[in-house]
Order: structure tokens, then sequence, then C-alpha cells
């Protein structure tokens, strides 16, 4: 089973395809600009980050050129964000 695997970042997201055997198949990267808010907090983008994740998922499918059974994704544990179930958009 091929797996394509994202990981999230604070600066970048990044994807691997990897195959069965844990072979390397396909891989991409896309980088995100978080900013520097009140009280040292950092805040990013929403629509910034999804584009990231379509970005770099993609480069990692077009490089394996193969089907991908399974996906999953790893992001930061400290983020929240909301998106409106009805248009999709994000809420802050």
């Amino acid at each position: 089973m091929n797996t394509l695997a994202v990981d999230q970042g604070t600066s970048a997201t990044k994807a691997l395809v990897v195959s069965e055997d844990g072979s390397v198949l396909g891989t991409g990267s896309s980088p995100v600009n978080p900013r520097a808010g009140a009280g040292g907090a950092v805040e990013q983008d929403p629509h910034e980050l999804l584009d990231s994740i379509i970005a770099a998922g993609r480069q990692a499918l077009d490089e394996a050129g193969v089907d991908v059974e399974a996906a999953g994704i790893g992001n930061q544990g400290e983020t929240v964000l909301c998106w409106d179930p009805d248009s999709g958009k994000a809420l802050g």
C-alpha cells in the first residue's frame, strides 16, 4: 500500500509518498510564512496553510507517479483552526 504522508510545520509543509516496504517514492515541500502577533504569539494564514498542503502533496504525488491508498497528516500540536462547514472558509 502506498501512503501519502504530510507534515505541516511552522515554516514549511513537507510531503512524502512511501511504499509498503518503506521506500520514498516522491517528495514535496511548500513554504509557509508565520507572522508575529501580540504577546509573542505566532499566527499563520489558514488559506496559506491549506495551499501549502495541497502544493506539497501534489509535488510528492507527481514525483512518485503511483496511486496511493492511504494518507496521513501531522500538524503543529498547539494549532487550532475553525472552518465554516457550509462555505469552507476559515473563521479566523
